[in-house]
């Protein structure tokens, strides 16, 4: 039986933890700047219960979305011989990415973003059957130099060179430039998963 590329890839729990820690230790920053504040009447009081709930609320949503991550067990992006597929609300529409239609792979924001960029967008835009979605998306894709695929760096349990490398042999393996023969810089994971 022939083994067929596979590669999953998690959301970081690492980050996902630090950020959860982060988000309390600054909630409770702003609880005791707050009370500090109103205890001593340099705002005042209705003023502070304000920002006291907007800080709670913010810091609420935060560690649910902290908790959301940490709790994920599927994994965020997909890596198969047919192209890429991330698992994210703003791409349910979109599907694979097909390796042939991809372009390249780019960091953007100085390295925090994967970009995956497509010779059309125009036919991964179709896909999403909605037309406010369909436009929702396209200005997202837009806000990402014109990538129909994009995910945060630092969310991914990954190493990016790695990811880099087996993204670029894909590419050229779906050009017919790198034999099928050739291992994968990716092809450690072939059958399983990384966390």
């Amino acid at each position: 039986m022939e083994k067929r590329f596979s590669l999953q890839i998690f959301i970081s729990k690492k980050v996902a933890r630090r950020d959860m820690i982060v988000t309390v230790v600054l909630c409770g920053i702003g609880i005791a700047a707050v009370a500090f504040a109103a205890r001593y009447q340099f705002v005042d009081l209705g003023f502070a219960a304000l920002i006291l709930f907007m800080g709670i609320t913010a810091g609420s949503l935060f560690f649910i979305d902290c908790l959301r991550r940490l709790m994920r067990r599927d994994p965020v992006m997909i890596l198969t011989e047919e192209g890429v597929q991330v698992f994210e609300k703003r791409f349910s529409g979109i599907g694979v990415v097909g390796w042939k239609d991809i372009t390249g792979c780019r960091e953007l924001c100085e390295g925090g973003i994967y970009a995956f960029f497509v010779r059309d967008n125009t036919a991964y835009y179709e896909r999403i059957a909605d037309p406010k979605k369909r436009k929702k998306f396209q200005k997202m894709c837009k806000t990402y130099a014109g990538a129909v695929l994009w995910i945060a760096r630092n969310e991914i349990d990954f190493d990016p060179l790695l990811l880099k490398k087996t993204v670029a042999e894909m590419i050229e393996r779906s050009r017919g430039r790198l034999s099928a023969t050739v291992p994968l810089a990716g092809d450690m994971s072939v059958g399983r998963s990384f966390h």
